[in-house]
């Protein structure tokens, strides 16, 4: 992430992109959110919408209050507005 976030910061479109491609193809629940905080930071929608639609994909709410599971919930408490559109996402979309 520190590559996509320094190909970024000087311009280097080639660069970025190969690691968004990287990003992609390598998430994981462990690092989902974090890479969805990122590219909603550096305004990469198209990375942006991977991470999302690979998070409905993992994304298995429970019956009752939705009180997320593994990573997510942690993920959730400890990071600030990013979880919550990260969350709002997901709770729009599995309703």
């Amino acid at each position: 992430m520190q590559l996509y976030v320094a190909s970024d910061k000087y311009d280097i479109l080639s660069m970025k992109r190969r690691c968004s491609s990287f990003l992609k193809e390598n998430l994981c629940p462990t690092k989902a959110c974090d890479v969805l905080e990122l590219a909603d930071l550096h305004q990469d929608d198209d990375l942006k919408s991977s991470v999302q639609d690979y998070i409905l994909k993992q994304w298995s709410p429970t019956p009752g209050p939705r009180t997320g599971t593994g990573p997510w919930i942690k993920w959730y408490q400890a990071a600030a507005q990013g979880t919550l559109n990260c969350f709002h996402f997901m709770s729009f979309y599995s309703t």
